[in-house]
């Protein structure tokens, strides 16, 4: 009777810890575009990859002077290319992204689509940068990014975000020519496990 006994808690145990056991999600970037989904994970085999030599996924710091470290995270897939920058954080935190003409140190992000070929210069670029430094447009609140995680222990960062993004061309002059466009980032989603051999 006993042996039944013990056979069962074990049997419940093994249950209960089986429950408890969590997944590892995959490092990924994702959000929708105008409506779009869009997303991307490190691990290439999860990609649904169609189109050849433009995948890139990327996560890591800048230094941005002495004092300040920022982290990016970037995916590229199928020629649509998903950029973040911000604040290194110390742990949960808000970051508002501020149309402002200067963003070094400052949480900002962009979307474009990468060339089919070389000599493409006619794409456009949506960015939460004010490029042409308009003066009525600094400073307006177009996004946030949310840090949820952040365990350097770990090695974890995951978050969300959302913005509005600006649509600029480059002319035959090589300057940013506003093309009045606006796209709208919603339901952002990021998560990425980095290795040790990055000290953040």
């Amino acid at each position: 009777m006993k042996t039944k006994n013990y056979l069962l808690l074990f049997l419940i145990l093994s249950i209960v810890g089986c429950e408890k056991e969590s997944v590892t999600p995959n490092n990924f970037l994702k959000a929708d575009i105008n409506g779009n989904t869009f997303i991307v994970y490190q691990d290439t085999q999860l990609n649904n990859d169609t189109v050849p030599n433009t995948f890139s996924f990327s996560f890591g710091q800048s230094t941005t002077n002495n004092t300040d470290t920022c982290l990016f995270i970037s995916g590229c897939l199928n020629r649509q290319n998903l950029h973040l920058s911000f604040p290194k954080p110390t742990g949960h935190t808000t970051y508002t992204i501020y149309r402002e003409s200067v963003v070094i140190g400052q949480p900002s992000a962009y979307y474009s689509i990468v060339p089919e070929y070389a000599e493409e210069t006619s794409l456009e670029t949506f960015y939460t940068q004010n490029l042409l430094n308009v003066e009525s447009y600094e400073g307006q609140p177009i996004g946030e990014i949310v840090i949820d995680q952040f365990d350097t222990k770990s090695r974890i960062i995951e978050g969300h975000f959302s913005f509005s993004a600006y649509g600029y061309k480059v002319s035959s002059t090589d300057t940013f020519v506003s093309t009045n466009n606006v796209i709208g980032v919603t339901n952002g989603e990021f998560y990425f496990k980095w290795n040790e051999s990055l000290n953040l």
